[in-house]
Parts: structure tokens; C-alpha cells; sequence
């Protein structure tokens, strides 16, 4: 039997932009867009100036754009720093039931060497759709499972998207394709335990996958040999990060080229772990609806499936009092606290809150979690709310589907505010809406260098 990877690598090479429906098209445009935005507002933050500071000084100037930045550097080194600015403020896509963020290792890999290689608009949306297929069902074969065990699945699946997305752009064959995929299965990392304590480890999670991805194809170029049985060899993913039993090797080879998951991608509506939207929206229908002010509160329950508790919720005493700003994005009760103190919060309440806010903290410590008996985790990340208001009555209410999710989505009027409120803090408004115009007809662009120009921005 032909190796998982293989099956992988033939897909890859084989597909062209003709095959890809339109609709498919359209939501890669739609992700390309809402990432940039995201690239965009992160340049502007310590930990991203970090890293450019780094790369600079690392491997100097090269071919390929630093977005949000008037710098250049080599492939890998772009999309690292990439990467990490589409991932670092918790703002970027999610594909629900592999519980993939897929984007961000996918996009940096195909605008660095989409960039060096002179691509075209065309060739840069088989890429990344290439790229979005395979992550996904590397994380579809194994639903949760990477998560229950402390890893993170985005860089341990995105990588090999990414692999993907690098050898289309490159015109590697199969086999070649196939060999990076084996060793990348040894870069195939991250683990969660920045949830303790609000560290930045997660920030540049994907931008390793991006990284190690680009360095691995190389190698494969050049004929270095990777594992050929990567995803499911005796040692392999699955058997190291999930256990044998755990894992379905049918998606991985499910309807590839018939059924694009590409099209269940959500988008975000809030910088913050993608678990606790559904809260926040619930939260904020039962304050409108029944007028409730925080002072009318006695407690708050929040019903949720066991796996994402662990990710949100636990422990409860740390996640009712997060120790710094990226920890609250990974707390329910302080998530939950602000929108019913605040209203429906901004990208800038994220950015710039306090998180020693006393009224916010007052209500923060009445959130408790119960586990939710009807949560369809992970196909969707639903939530339930109820308030126990202080004159006794109690008001709940569920979101079955997370705004951005396909059966929930954002408006395209939505997204593009969303972009041009990302964008606003680097770019004029007249080359942001140049922007929106290349991505909208990114098809018939003949090489996207003349979108990543737009990308660079002068300090």
C-alpha cells in the first residue's frame, strides 16, 4: 500500500487551479485577506518587533517581504517572522473539527517564496488550497486528540500543509514532496503549557512549522531522504503523538480533490481563543435581551465539553485571574466578565486592557464551568450560558454554531472591516483598499509581487 504521505504528494503535484471550484477560490481569497489584516496590527507589537529585530541580525536582507515592516529576508526566515504574525494575537482562522488554525503556516510559506519564485495570483491559490487540504486532514484524522494530550495541532499538522504549499510553488515531484513530508514529521511539535501561565511559546508555534517546512523541502530538493511512512510507520505521528489506537487513516486520504475542506475554515470575530466565543456572543445576546447590568449578577455557569475545558477553563483560579494579557485570551470567565462589563469588545479592549480591572475581576470570579452533555465538539465550538441574576431569576442561553464558523459566518462586508480595522494602525486607507482590490482579482494577478509590495511598510 502506498504510503500516506505519497498519497499526499501526488494530490499536490497533480492539482491545478482549473480543478479548484470557485467557491473555494473565492474563501481562499477571503482567508488571504483576513490574514494580512492580522499581519498588519501584530507588526505593531513588542513581540513582533522582537523577532524582527532578531532576523535582521541573523540573515540580513533578502528577496522576501517582512509584512508590516520595510525589511526583506530570506523564505524561511519571512515566513517565520510571518507566521508568528498571523498566530500571535489569536485573531486568525480555525478549521473546527481538526482544531487547526490553517492559515498560518500556510499563507507566510506561499507569499515568501511565492515572492522569490515570481508566481502568479493563480499559482499562489493552488498552493495554498494544496496547503489547506493536507494540514486539515492531518488533524482530522485525529479529532482532539493532539489537544488531550498537551500538544498543540496547528504547527504539528500545519507543517506539512506548509510542505505542501512550498513544493507546489517549487514544482517538486511527488516523491520529493513525499520525503519532506517525512522529515518534517520530526519538526512536528508544540506543546500547550503557555496556558499556565500566559507565555508567549504559542505565539511562534507556526512560525517553526513555517520555517522547518521551507528548510525540509530544500533538503528534499536536493534529495535528502525523509521518512516514508510518516504518518503512520510504527514510530510515526500518530503512534508518538495520539497512540495507534487514536487516529483514522481514512481522512487522511478522504476525497481529496472532491471534498474541500478549505470551505470549513472559520473566521474570527474576536482576538481570543476560538473556545470562548460562543461564550462571549452568549453573554452579550443575555445582556442585551434582558437588560443586565454587572451589579445585577450572582453567578455565572458556563457549560462546555470536557476537552475544551482544559484549554479555557482549568485551572479555574488561574483563569478567573489571568497573570498577563495573553493568558486572559485563553480564559472563559475573564472573556465572559468583560463582554458583560464592556459590551462586545474590540480587537483594541484585547490589545489594551487592564487586567488588574476590578469591575472585570469582580465578575470574573463568578464564573464556574460545567461540562455540556449536548457540546458536538469538535465539529463546532458551541457554548451555554446561564446568569443567576441576585433577584433569583436564571437566563441562559446557547450558541450552537461560533460566529465565522460556515453554518455562522461573517458577512464579506464583516471581513473586509475587519481588515481595514487591522490594517488602520499601519497602512492609509488608500492602500489598504488597494489591497482589497489585488486579493478580490487575485486570479488574473501575473505575479504577486504586486501584492507583496503593498505588504512592506516603511518605519
Amino acid at each position: 500500500m502506498e504510503s500516506y504521505s505519497h498519497n499526499f504528494a501526488h494530490f499536490i503535484t497533480d492539482l491545478e487551479f482549473r480543478d479548484i471550484p470557485g467557491e473555494v477560490v473565492e474563501k481562499c481569497k477571503t482567508h488571504l485577506l483576513d490574514t494580512l489584516g492580522i499581519c498588519f496590527v501584530a507588526s505593531t507589537m513588542d513581540y513582533s518587533r522582537m523577532i524582527y529585530q532578531y532576523i535582521k541580525e541573523q540573515s540580513g536582507d533578502g528577496s522576501c517581504t517582512l509584512i508590516g515592516f520595510s525589511g526583506k529576508s530570506s523564505p524561511a526566515y519571512a515566513a517565520f517572522l510571518n507566521a508568528s504574525l498571523v498566530h500571535g494575537l489569536d485573531f486568525d482562522d480555525t478549521h473546527s473539527g481538526a482544531i487547526v488554525h490553517a492559515s498560518t503556516t500556510i499563507a507566510p510559506v506561499g507569499l515568501a517564496l511565492g515572492e522569490v519564485k515570481g508566481i502568479s495570483g493563480r499559482d499562489l491559490i493552488a498552493a495554498m488550497v494544496a496547503g489547506y487540504e493536507v494540514a486539515i486532514r492531518v488533524g482530522l484524522a485525529a479529532p482532539g486528540e493532539f489537544h488531550k494530550r498537551g500538544f498543540h495541532a496547528t504547527p504539528i499538522c500545519g507543517i506539512f500543509g506548509a510542505a505542501g504549499t512550498a513544493g507546489k510553488i517549487l514544482g517538486l515531484t511527488s516523491d520529493q514532496i513525499a520525503h519532506a513530508m517525512g522529515l518534517c514529521g520530526s519538526q512536528a511539535s508544540g506543546i500547550q503549557e503557555f496556558l499556565n501561565d500566559g507565555s508567549w511559546n504559542k505565539k511562534i508555534h507556526p512560525a517553526w512549522a513555517a520555517h522547518g517546512a521551507l528548510v525540509n523541502v530544500e533538503l528534499a530538493r536536493l534529495g535528502f531522504i525523509g521518512a516514508e511512512r510518516v504518518f503512520e510507520g510504527r514510530f510515526g505521528l500518530y503512534s508518538t503523538h495520539v497512540g495507534t489506537e487514536n487516529w483514522n487513516g481514512e481522512e487522511l486520504a478522504r476525497n481529496l480533490n472532491s471534498d474541500w475542506e478549505t470551505l470549513n475554515i472559520s473566521l474570527k470575530p474576536y482576538p481570543c481563543c476560538h473556545f470562548n466565543h460562543a461564550f462571549i456572543d452568549g453573554a452579550l445576546h443575555l445582556k442585551e435581551k434582558h437588560r443586565i447590568r454587572p451589579d445585577d449578577i450572582s453567578a455565572i455557569e458556563c457549560l462546555i465539553s470536557e476537552p475544551q475545558s482544559h484549554i479555557v477553563c482549568e485551572p479555574i483560579e488561574v483563569k478567573r485571574n489571568p497573570a498577563t494579557v495573553y493568558g486572559v485570551l485563553f480564559s472563559l470567565p475573564f472573556c465572559v466578565a468583560m463582554a458583560l462589563v464592556r459590551g462586545k469588545p474590540g480587537r483594541k479592549d484585547f490589545f489594551n486592557m487592564d487586567i488588574h480591572d476590578e469591575e472585570v475581576l469582580d465578575l470574573s470570579r463568578k464564573v464556574s464551568y460545567g461540562l455540556d452533555p449536548d457540546s458536538d465538539y469538535p465539529h463546532h465550538f458551541p457554548g451555554v450560558v446561564k446568569i443567576r441574576l441576585k433577584n433569583g431569576e436564571l437566563v441562559e442561553y446557547r450558541e450552537r454554531f461560533n460566529r465565522g464558523c460556515p453554518e455562522n459566518p461573517m458577512s464579506k462586508e464583516e471581513v473586509v472591516e475587519k481588515f481595514l480595522d487591522n490594517a488602520g494602525d499601519v497602512l492609509n486607507k488608500g492602500k489598504a483598499e488597494e489591497l482589497i482590490e489585488k486579493i478580490s482579482h487575485l486570479e488574473k494577478i501575473p505575479t504577486i509581487t504586486a501584492l507583496t509590495e503593498l505588504c512592506r511598510v516603511e518605519r
